[in-house]
């Protein structure tokens, strides 16, 4: 069976006009009727799930999710939780704090 493609910058456009709850039943949408050709739909996902999880902001979850995806150890943030272990994998230090 055809499937159409889609760019993933398509999929993130709604992101900037709808609501998160709004944005992840477009994408839901597009990903039901098309293959997303590229990785990063993945990250979107995955910030969704730190988002609903953590209760960060989205794009601090993407940051997040980006974050993860490369394997780092510790995330430097002023604005997350410092000593958040996310994961068992990925820990938030403030820089600032001493």
């Amino acid at each position: 069976m055809f499937r159409p493609g889609c760019a993933s910058c398509s999929a993130n456009e709604p992101i900037y006009n709808l609501g998160l709850k709004a944005v992840r039943e477009t994408i839901d949408e597009i990903t039901d009727v098309a293959d997303v050709v590229n990785e990063e739909i993945g990250l979107i996902f995955a910030a969704f799930e730190i988002h609903e999880r953590y209760k960060f902001s989205f794009y601090d979850s993407l940051i997040v999710a980006a974050a993860m995806k490369s394997r780092c150890k510790a995330l430097f943030s002023e604005d997350m939780q410092d000593g958040l272990v996310i994961d068992e994998t990925l820990k938030i230090v403030n820089p600032f704090k001493f």
